[in-house]
């Protein structure tokens, strides 16, 4: 038979333990309250569909055919090239400051590069071949491509750094 005080003991014990459960469900809440104040800053699976039909793998974007953050002057993808094509058939120019990156894919080694690109630059579209992992500076309005992938023996990885929260061509030729 249970005592009068044996059973206030245990509600007093059920009831603080209730208290103690809402208390860490409101710390939960506010927690998650303060995740969401920033959590606008996230972008998950960012996705680009591929521009080409030679590139299968999906492409990770930033502002690039997409408005993630459009007061950001910058927008960014990351493309796996795993075969030759033609990216860019003619030189153009653009009305922003651009990064062209040709990256080798293993994860251990990104300088082990199994590929080879034909890119045009300048005006006279003076030819360069790039075939080791390399980034290309193109300065605002600066006339480059075409941009030919002649030879890829396994995938590398195309990094398109711009510094506008837009894509576009001021001039194509």
């Amino acid at each position: 038979m249970e005592t009068v005080c044996s059973y206030a003991i245990r509600s007093i014990a059920l009831e603080d333990m209730q208290i103690l459960q809402a208390v860490k469900y409101i710390v939960f809440l506010k927690e998650l309250q303060m995740a969401d104040k920033y959590g606008k800053y996230i972008i998950k699976e960012p996705r680009m569909r591929p521009p080409h039909k030679e590139i299968v793998k999906p492409i990770v974007a930033f502002n690039r055919g997409r408005t993630d953050f459009p007061e950001v002057p910058f927008s960014i993808n990351w493309e796996v090239i795993e075969v030759p094509f033609t990216m860019e058939k003619a030189g153009h120019t653009h009305d922003w400051d651009q990064l062209l990156c040709f990256i080798g894919s293993d994860p251990d080694d990104f300088f082990d590069f199994g590929a080879e690109i034909e890119l045009y630059l300048g005006e006279e579209s003076e030819k360069h071949i790039i075939n080791s992992t390399s980034l290309v500076y193109i300065p605002r309005g600066f006339v480059h491509g075409p941009l030919i992938y002649t030879r890829v023996s396994k995938p590398i990885l195309f990094n398109n750094i711009v510094l506008s929260s837009t894509y576009g061509r001021a001039k194509q030729y």
